[in-house]
């Protein structure tokens, strides 16, 4: 009975996590962080094959939760997106923008010149592919280019960011390429029984790159952020910041195509983006309150709690 609430839980958790994954800006790594899972799924996929068992139960409700987010969320996201584009997009960047504080906590207390150098780099790399992929969704059909079914496997290493990187959203990465609405259709007609061989092709492609992608970014993530730590955050923070100019290149052709006039346009989308930097403040804020709850002291906090307690006592 108790591995069955267990399994119970972690499924919802999974579904949380899939939902974060789909929706630009928001990280289902940060999620993962917030729930108490992410250190788990980490260490059950290294320990994968020493315990193949303990580590597949733990794992499998987890993966069935985040299928179970992505396809429940995929249907309302494309709705969103083609009756309220201005307003969906500015939800996003209000998701981004409220996780700044997220990002910058983990270097301001060690902010340093030459954090610069990957900062601006990394700014620049997200606006660069913009320009190269022309803001243009790539065409995902059976006429493709051979090399195609090889980048969409490229992809999904990528977009396996949204699970390995706390801070980084994964569908952002995807929107930056083109990649994004087509996968998106892809899942669409794959609900509607619609072209279900190539369908399921592509997101097989797809979710082979996600596995590939997630066991060696997470081996990377952990090399970089034991030996780089402070270099490895500020180019994250980077790539979050320059994704906002991004979103709104590769989505300048249809931001405004609805039958809202445009000052409704504008005011749904300021509601939008309140909203958005709300709910990432309160994901900020709860996950440092839980974090500050479960983590024990370190050596620093406790010579300031002693530090304030000589002050009282001399007070008194």
């Amino acid at each position: 009975m108790k591995n069955v609430k267990t399994w119970g839980l972690n499924i919802l958790k999974g579904m949380a996590i899939g939902i974060a994954c789909i929706v630009p800006g928001v990280s289902g790594g940060t999620l993962a962080v917030i729930l108490n899972v992410y250190d788990k799924i980490i260490e059950s996929i290294s320990n994968l094959r020493k315990h193949f068992i303990k580590s597949l139960s733990y794992l499998w409700p987890i993966i069935l939760g985040i299928i179970l987010g992505l396809v429940a969320m995929v249907y309302p996201l494309k709705k969103a997106l083609e009756y309220f584009p201005f307003p969906t997009i500015m939800l996003f960047v209000g998701f981004i923008l409220g996780s700044f504080p997220s990002l910058f906590d983990n270097v301001k207390k060690e902010l340093k010149p030459i954090g610069i150098v990957p900062f601006i780099i990394s700014i620049a790399v997200p606006i660069v592919l913009c320009f190269i992929s022309s803001g243009r969704d790539v065409n995902l059909s059976n006429t493709m280019e051979v090399y195609m079914y090889f980048v969409i496997i490229l992809v999904g290493i990528v977009a396996s960011c949204a699970l390995s990187v706390p801070g980084i959203s994964g569908s952002m990465l995807l929107m930056i390429l083109g990649f994004f609405n087509p996968i998106l259709n892809i899942l669409t007609d794959l609900l509607n029984f619609n072209n279900v061989l190539f369908n399921l092709l592509v997101l097989g492609l797809f979710g082979i790159g996600v596995i590939i992608g997630f066991f060696l970014i997470s081996k990377l993530m952990n090399f970089l952020l034991k030996k780089y730590k402070y270099m490895t955050y500020m180019a994250i923070n980077g790539l979050v910041v320059g994704s906002i100019f991004a979103i709104f290149y590769s989505t300048k052709d249809t931001l405004f195509q609805s039958n809202f006039n445009l000052l409704t346009h504008i005011s749904l989308g300021v509601i939008s983006f309140i909203v958005g930097v709300l709910i990432s403040l309160w994901i900020y804020f709860y996950s440092k309150k839980k974090m500050k709850n479960t983590t024990p002291p370190t050596n620093e906090d406790i010579k300031e709690e002693n530090i304030e307690v000589d002050e009282q006592s001399e007070t008194r």
